[in-house]
């Protein structure tokens, strides 16, 4: 009898073994698959830049809501640039329709067909009418859209 009990032990300690063995191998698989996709994340390279007026009362708005942007998208810490559009030359050149302009991989994923250069504040529809600046669920729909199409 004690031998059939330390029998069952024996096994009932394999089954154990076994058991913790596979969950920590799935515990690692997990865990390389996360890390595999976060490092996937980090390698996308995309140029971001915010193009403002002199004095732009939003600018302040548009850095704080594409830095959340990025963090929301797993993007956190990108870094992106703020280009200063001081004269009409300048707006032609850009294609810039005003101020705030939010440019991902040289595209503005906010204009309208329509819209001409200008040296003005720029307004963004939103849910409740417009505003100064896009709403954050729209910014982070545009870094998902120009993350997947950078290399």
């Amino acid at each position: 009898m004690m031998s059939a009990l330390h029998g069952f032990d024996a096994v009932a300690d394999s089954f154990v073994d076994s058991a913790e063995g596979i969950a920590s191998q799935t515990h690692r698989s997990s865990q390389q698959i996360v890390q595999s996709r976060l490092a996937c994340r980090h390698d996308v390279q995309m140029e971001i830049e915010l193009l403002v007026v002199p004095d732009c009362p939003n600018e302040a708005t548009a850095v704080a809501l594409l830095a959340e942007a990025l963090a929301d998208v797993g993007l956190a810490g990108t870094q992106f640039r703020t280009t200063v559009i001081s004269t009409q030359q300048q707006a032609e050149e850009r294609a810039f329709i005003g101020s705030p302009t939010f440019r991902l991989d040289g595209r503005d994923p906010f204009q309208a067909p329509e819209s001409a250069p200008a040296l003005a504040c720029r307004i963004y529809p939103n849910s409740t009418g417009s505003t100064g600046v896009p709403e954050l669920s729209a910014l982070r729909q545009a870094l998902d859209a120009a993350r997947s199409t950078a290399t």
